[in-house]
């Protein structure tokens, strides 16, 4: 989370996380015994990827470098939980039906090794639920929100109830989803100036309102959406979309030019 902080905040995200690698390469050479350097340079790759298109060839060299690290610590240390769950991760960033059933697999791994992980269970049930095995994905969701709550972790409880919603809109289970989706935004509301760190439930709930004919809750939504994440062109865009929607033109052209405002920085 550091080195992510200081890239979003430097000139040139892409230096620090060179220099990190280098810096974790020299260590690796001196002491390649020792699993934590391989995992560090391994995190240092995901890291990177925030600032990839995932669809290119830099993010398709990150995964695989990240990958390279975390299958060389599972050689040594089967039963390694982070290079489990880090491995699982890289194949969720690519995002296949192939790659989200390797993911299950090994969250399953880590999960026998670290029975009850709060953030294993949710990346396991959102896997699940890309696969559309719902059942299995409520079960660990449900889990990662009960680790949370137990463990007072707040943000956690938000990112597992915005998941379990999303899922229950799959399911076409809408008043559930908006229940669930409700308790989300109102567990954001608490976070303060922490709502920048996590996904926003606000985005599912209004796509709930929209589907469900409620216009003014919809566009309240995606404002709020627009509030809260103001460097995101997408984000500026949804509001944009559910203003002119709801036959708002001038409220539509102001998260427009917003929108265009942050394409041209």
């Amino acid at each position: 989370m550091r080195l992510l902080e200081q890239a979003r905040s430097a000139e040139q995200p892409s230096l620090v996380y060179t220099q990190a690698r280098e810096l974790l390469g020299q260590a690796i050479a001196q002491r390649p015994e020792q699993p934590e350097l391989r995992l560090a340079l391994a995190n240092v790759s995901m890291a990177e990827l925030a600032f990839t298109m995932p669809a290119d060839a830099q993010a398709t060299a990150l995964r695989a470098r990240a990958a390279d690290q975390y299958r060389a610590v599972l050689e040594v240390e089967p039963t390694n939980f982070r290079a489990l769950a880090g491995l699982a991760d890289v194949h969720m960033v690519a995002h296949t039906p192939t790659d989200d059933g390797q993911a299950v697999e090994l969250f399953e791994r880590a999960l026998e090794v670290q029975p009850g992980d709060s953030m294993v269970e949710l990346r396991l049930g959102e896997a699940l639920h890309r696969l559309e095995r719902y059942q299995p994905a409520e079960v660990h969701l449900l889990g990662s929100v009960a680790a949370c709550e137990a463990a007072g972790d707040g943000p956690g409880v938000v990112n597992a109830k915005n998941l379990l919603g999303r899922m229950y809109m799959d399911q076409g289970r809408m008043d559930e989803a908006e229940r669930i989706l409700e308790e989300s935004v109102a567990g954001l509301e608490q976070l303060g100036d922490k709502t920048s760190y996590y996904g926003c439930p606000y985005q599912a709930l209004g796509s709930l309102y929209h589907q469900s004919g409620r216009v003014e809750e919809s566009v309240a939504a995606m404002k709020r959406v627009a509030e809260l994440e103001p460097h995101s062109i997408d984000s500026q865009l949804l509001a944009a979309r559910a203003c002119r929607e709801a036959g708002d033109a001038a409220c539509a052209e102001l998260y427009e030019g917003r929108a265009q405002a942050l394409r041209q920085r």
